[in-house]
């Protein structure tokens, strides 16, 4: 998680945010942007680079405490999410595995069927015809 604030020291809040953006352990990051400036299109250029909370100067120490919880739970979250679906991928491949096996199944029993009813048919028809 990031606290980041929309003016630095020679540079801007906004183009670090993008920055860290562009690197790999930066696209999964959590970002809240503080500013005491009064932009109106400042929180948009935030939230274009994917900013979790934008809270305004001067702010009261809880309103920081919620964001950062805020931001906690949904990283934890996204986490329970991607094991999830990793979870859910395996028992795919197992499902996969054992329907491809009950196929195999289906497959040999059907031959047996059919032999069996051949067999059956053949002693059937071939005493008639013996009878004839």
């Amino acid at each position: 998680m990031i606290i980041l604030d929309v003016k630095l020291p020679d540079w801007s809040g906004t183009k670090t945010l993008k920055k860290i953006r562009e690197l790999p352990e930066g696209q999964c990051s959590e970002v809240i942007m503080i500013t005491a400036y009064e932009d109106k299109d400042a929180p948009i250029d935030a939230i274009k680079p994917g900013v979790f909370d934008y809270i305004k100067k001067p702010f009261k120490p809880e309103e920081l405490v919620i964001s950062v919880k805020r931001a906690m739970q949904f990283i934890r979250l996204e986490r329970e999410k991607e094991d999830f679906i990793l979870s859910l991928q395996e028992r795919e491949s197992e499902l996969e595995k054992e329907t491809m096996e009950l196929e195999k199944f289906r497959h040999r029993y059907r031959n047996l069927i059919t032999a069996l009813t051949t067999l059956y048919l053949w002693r059937v028809v071939g005493r008639n015809w013996l009878k004839r």
